[in-house]
Parts: C-alpha cells; structure tokens; sequence
C-alpha cells in the first residue's frame, strides 16, 4: 500500500455510531468511550466477502501527525488491500494536542515522550479531568479489539500494527 491519494473515493459509512453495533461491508464509523471521553475510529470489512466466516486478520493503521483515520483510510491503501485479501482494517483517530514547538493544534498519538512535546494543560473540549494526559492510546486500541472481536470473526493471533509518522512511533 502507498501513501498516494487513492482513485477511490472513501464514500459514506455503511454503519455509523457508538460500539455494540454489528458491522457490514464496506466503512463502518464508530465512537467508543475510553477515560470518559469519545474516541472515533473507522473499520474497514472487505466489499465482497461475507461478514460471517472464516478468521479474519486485524490490520490497525495509525495516522501521521495531523491526520486522521478518515484521511488515512483514503491514502493508504489498506482499503483496497482489505478488499483483494480479505483482512479487516482499523483506521483510529488521534486526538488533538496545542505542540510546544509550533504553538499550533496537531492530532497525535501518545508516544514515546509526547508528554514532554504537548502543552498539559489544554485538553479537548469535555476532556475529563481526572482521565490520563497525554490520552490512554493503548486503552483505546484494547477497546476497538474488543468490539471486534465481540461483532466479526477475527483471528487474535493475526492482529497487526503499522503507522505513518507519529502513528509508526506509537506502533
């Protein structure tokens, strides 16, 4: 897979909402709440293969710095990847933090130092104060993995993680 636009549009969510839902084919935007705040994510099941079957292997893709899984579900690649070999991919969006050294709002993953990078003491709008700063991101991928394993059949042995930029730091 590339990070070249690719010719195919992302095209709308085939389901769309909180965790719990069942999954379709094709874009499946969800929320969970992780440390009392909502995280978005969006799981991509192959067009033409049935949601039930054989085990699946788990692709979770994360974003560069000042992207999202939107984004990175469109210029990845891994979309069509899904498609031709049956995988499931996972595009999570980080959340949004002011960075020290540009003054501007960057989304990020929680790596490495971040906490030495990011101003601690602006936080999301509803960001609850008693919940982990720099965000729990490992929580938050434990908790897609448990919406899908609990909603598609797939292979926990199989689960693999890549990135681009600051989401290959987080991987």
């Amino acid at each position: 897979p590339s990070q070249r636009e690719s010719p195919l549009p992302a095209g709308p969510c085939a389901t769309k909402g909180a965790v719990g839902k069942p999954y379709r084919n094709g874009i499946n935007c969800r929320v969970v709440e992780v440390d009392g705040h909502p995280r978005r994510f969006i799981v991509y099941v192959p067009r033409h293969r049935p949601v039930t079957g054989p085990l699946r292997p788990v692709v979770f893709m994360f974003h560069g710095s000042t992207g999202t899984g939107e984004q990175f579900l469109r210029v990845s690649g891994w979309r069509e990847q899904a498609d031709a070999t049956g995988l499931v991919a996972v595009f999570p969006t980080g959340l949004r933090y002011r960075v020290l050294d540009s003054g501007r709002l960057s989304t990020k993953w929680n790596s490495f130092d971040l906490a030495q990078e990011v101003d601690l003491d602006e936080r999301p709008r509803g960001y609850p104060d008693g919940a982990p700063w720099p965000a729990d991101d490992v929580g938050f991928t434990d908790s897609i993995m448990r919406d899908l394993g609990a909603r598609l059949p797939i292979d926990r042995r199989r689960v693999y993680v890549s990135g681009f930029s600051n989401g290959a730091g987080f991987a």
